[in-house]
């Protein structure tokens, strides 16, 4: 039901906006995410008892409310925590969920067991050193935060002309730092905290010290010993098994090795989880199908048919593990995504040349080769390849 009189938060509510909707199976208000809006309805995104769902209501509906006056940006940073939770709506029509099916669940700030709360930083604790890496959502500086005794690493939001933050922009940032907030793990960069105070916007992360692994191998040309490259590889699939593992899988869509970090020991952490989607069911959608590099990506992310699933990251995993073997880039022939999508669907050619595992045990060969299977399901899953590389006693016959 309606109110007569719609307060004025309720007529800019627009793609990324965050409020709380009201969850009758859990008798309390959830945190959502506007995923859709209209002119008079907005469908919402959230997380109740454990399962993503979403709901199309009036923006007048009394399921809806904000602690503030607006969900979008502040003008001071705060702490991301959950509001104080209103008393229930008014009982009325139309007041009970709907059964929901998402298409390409974005992750909200949803707390669970065991999850640590995401830190709210001050830009003023803040201070920017070198330049690390730059790509198309943002800056990656090395930093210090106030109080904290360790370098950190700090991305900046990149902005339009003129420093406006869109919702766009608060999308994307949110979705990497729910990513973050969510998938802690040991190779996966962890999250410190989140500075908002527009128009910067910016995460900060834990340093990996090492650099990147494309800057090990294609910037200082270092020689990896046999068992360097057997534990790179073995802890990059580490943290791919932690991501499928999840229920409902996630999927990395980027992983490369520029997103592969590294300590001063040569352990492994993935990095940018900026387009990481959860599965809903079988598969993710094809939105954003276009995000990621090129080099890296499966035969079934340039085609446009077929569903999208998980083995997508096997394929880039192998592109990895043969990068880390030989200190070849896929594809390297190729300058464009125009020539190695032809290289891939018309020529049909693999990301390396075929002689590749020929200095290497057969076992390697026959556990990386699957990889490049052009029907996903033949592809290993990454729990397999994890199994069989752990135990592989030497890479060289």
């Amino acid at each position: 039901m309606g109110s007569l009189t719609p307060e004025p938060w309720r007529a800019p509510l627009v793609l990324g906006a965050q409020l709380l909707i009201w969850s009758a199976s859990g008798g309390q208000w959830l945190p959502g995410v506007v995923i859709e809006a209209s002119e008079s309805r907005v469908k919402v995104e959230y997380v109740s008892n454990g399962e993503r769902c979403d709901k199309t209501v009036l923006r007048d509906s009394p399921l809806l409310r904000v602690e503030a006056k607006t969900p979008a940006i502040t003008p001071v940073a705060s702490p991301l925590v959950l509001p104080r939770l209103p008393g229930p709506p008014a009982p009325g029509p139309g007041a009970g969920p709907r059964p929901c099916s998402i298409r390409a669940p974005q992750p909200v700030f949803q707390p669970q067991p065991g999850m640590v709360q995401m830190p709210g930083l001050r830009l003023s604790d803040l201070q920017m050193g070198e330049l690390l890496g730059a790509g198309g959502f943002g800056a990656v500086h090395r930093g210090w935060l106030r109080g904290f005794p360790k370098e950190v690493a700090i991305k900046k939001l990149h902005l339009v002309a003129g420093g406006a933050v869109t919702q766009e922009n608060l999308a994307e940032f949110h979705k990497e730092a729910a990513n973050l907030q969510a998938l802690r793990h040991e190779r996966l960069i962890q999250l410190i905290g989140i500075a908002v105070q527009p128009p910067f916007l910016c995460i900060v992360t834990e340093l990996a010290p090492g650099g990147s692994l494309h800057d090990l191998l294609h910037v200082k040309h270092a020689i990896l010993a046999e068992a360097q490259k057997k534990k790179v590889i073995l802890q990059m699939t580490e943290g791919v098994v932690f991501l499928h593992g999840r229920r409902p899988p996630f999927v990395h869509r980027d992983l490369k090795s520029a997103n592969v970090v590294l300590d001063l020991e040569l352990n492994v952490k993935l990095c940018d989880l900026g387009i990481t989607e959860c599965m809903e069911r079988t598969h993710i959608s094809r939105r954003e199908a276009e995000a990621g590099s090129p080099r890296y990506m499966a035969p079934e992310l340039f085609d446009g048919r077929g569903k999208l699933t998980e083995k997508l990251d096997i394929w880039a995993l192998g592109c990895l593990a043969v990068e880390v073997l030989t200190s070849r880039n896929p594809h390297e022939e190729c300058i464009n995504i125009q020539q190695v999508a032809t290289k891939l669907l018309v020529r049909m050619q693999l990301p390396f040349q075929e002689d590749w595992a020929n200095a290497y045990h057969p076992e390697v060969g026959q556990m990386l080769g699957p990889c490049f299977a052009w029907n996903p399901p033949d592809r290993p899953s990454a729990a397999q390849i994890y199994e069989v590389w752990s135990r592989l006693p030497k890479l060289t016959p």
